[in-house]
């Protein structure tokens, strides 16, 4: 992200050019910081997003010794973008020296036509420009989620390989499948998200 402001938004796709006009002009507010009450914000919407994928979240414990590791250290930061007083989107963010690197967004599905995660990472990259960061990694995409890696390459993001292997105790030996196995998505999608927390804490060190 060296090559300055005016280079980098004509590098957006012009889906991304025109999403960031829209969010513009709806009226959303964007904030940087690392804070408790920014990260509650975000938890909130981090049930709703993980539900929308059929996944329980992760307990606010293990976000909570995030706030405390590493952004309290100076070491990340929260971006959000609100409209009227109310977080609709929010994106943690690690960074050290001059590498950053997106790390968790979430927003809420009834906002998603303002566009605000544009204008969330759109603000980050303007945020480490400002502070002297060389690259920014938009983070890790399954081969299959077509839909995301469109949504990453849009920002002249280049891709590269990421290969890991995943081994079966019970097997003893490795496997292509995952070892959550047929994972009830669909289920989880109709949990009630207080209940969807519950499950997080209960399970997520076996399922995460």
């Amino acid at each position: 992200i060296t090559r300055g402001e005016e280079a980098l938004l004509s590098g957006l796709s012009e889906g991304h050019r025109r999403n960031l006009r829209k969010a513009q002009k709806s009226g959303l507010q964007v904030t940087v910081e690392s804070s408790r009450r920014a990260l509650g914000d975000f938890y909130r919407l981090h049930g709703l997003t993980r539900r929308r994928h059929g996944l329980p979240p992760q307990p606010f414990l293990f976000f909570k010794k995030i706030l405390e590791h590493i952004l309290s250290r100076g070491l990340g930061v929260i971006v959000s973008a609100s409209r009227e007083g109310r977080v609709v989107a929010a994106s943690v963010f690690f960074h050290f020296g001059t590498n950053a690197i997106f790390k968790y967004g979430a927003s809420d599905p009834k906002a998603l036509d303002l566009r605000p995660n544009n204008l969330v990472i759109w603000e980050a990259v303007r945020w480490y420009l400002d502070r002297g960061a060389a690259r920014l990694n938009l983070g890790r995409t399954g081969v299959q989620d077509n839909g995301l890696r469109r949504f990453k390459s849009g920002w002249s993001a280049s891709e590269s390989s990421l290969k890991h292997f995943r081994y079966d105790f019970d097997r003893v030996a490795f496997t292509r499948s995952s070892l959550l196995g047929d994972y009830p998505s669909k289920l989880v999608r109709k949990v009630p998200v207080p209940l969807l927390r519950l499950m997080g804490r209960l399970f997520y060190r076996h399922i995460g």
